[in-house]
């Protein structure tokens, strides 16, 4: 029996009761009075036995519904425990399923790009087996030159050979020169020391007939060496150096070829 069915079992006691007494009542009424008392006190006791067995049923329905709320609770309680379990295990699944999601969509962004670099490639292999064909050609045709090529580099060796050989005699002819002007009291610097080297420099200081430049001995420059003066492309004048040191020069302006005042800024040089 089911907890709504004791229910029931026990309402309908109750009620049998309520009806029993009534029954009573109405039949005190038609009977005598010492009659009617020994029957109602025979109804009374049974009616007291019906009660007392109705607590008794009641107690134990009470007992059982105590017993059925507690496991009633209990099955609760399991399956609240149930249910959290079946969550956590859902939560798990679903973050698995987004982390085997983001996976597959790195895969199919791995395998998208390795389908791109597989025609990049492809493009790439084709590419080179055109570039393949015309190095062959290239090659080919540097052969030929190469062929000509050492056949001009031997033409320059026997060249070079003559070249040589007109060098040890022109050696020799200027050993001998050198001995015969050694002889005569020459030295090798005679004929080029009033021959500035080819230099150029800025004016960087004027006064009067004189300017200066940062160039000097370290750079060829001689007392005597003479210079052309340039504004641009302008010509602007001549001038001797009269003192020089390692890294400076003292120069006097020709009067003679002076076309314009010299001034800082000017450009000092023999290459032009």
């Amino acid at each position: 029996m089911n907890l709504m069915g004791k229910i029931l079992t026990f309402f309908i006691l109750i009620m049998s009761i309520g009806f029993l007494i009534l029954s009573v009542m109405v039949g005190v009424s038609h009977r005598a009075w010492k009659q009617a008392a020994t029957e109602n006190k025979q109804k009374a006791a049974l009616a007291q036995t019906l009660l007392n067995d109705a607590r008794n049923s009641s107690s134990e329905i009470e007992r059982l519904l105590a017993n059925e709320r507690v496991s009633r609770q209990q099955q609760l309680q399991q399956l609240f425990s149930e249910l959290a379990i079946e969550r956590q295990n859902r939560d798990n699944k679903e973050k698995e399923l987004a982390r085997q999601l983001v996976i597959a969509t790195e895969q199919l962004e791995i395998l998208k790009n390795t389908e791109s670099r597989i025609a990049q490639q492809d493009s790439d292999i084709e590419k080179l087996k055109q570039d393949n064909k015309g190095l062959i050609d290239e090659i080919a045709q540097k052969r030929t030159q190469i062929v000509a090529l050492t056949n001009d580099i031997n033409n320059r060796l026997a060249e070079l050979e003559i070249l040589e050989k007109r060098t040890a005699d022109l050696s020799d002819e200027v050993a001998t020169w050198i001995r015969i002007g050694t002889q005569k009291g020459f030295d090798t610097n005679t004929l080029t020391a009033t021959i500035p080297p080819k230099v150029e420099a800025i004016v960087v200081e004027v006064k009067d007939e004189f300017f200066v430049i940062e160039i000097g001995t370290d750079d060829g420059l001689r007392q005597g060496h003479t210079l052309d003066i340039y504004r641009g492309k302008k010509f602007i004048g001549k001038a001797v150096v009269r003192t020089s040191d390692h890294s400076s020069s003292v120069l006097e302006i020709d009067p003679g070829y002076l076309q314009t005042a010299v001034r800082k800024g000017d450009h000092v040089t023999t290459k032009l």
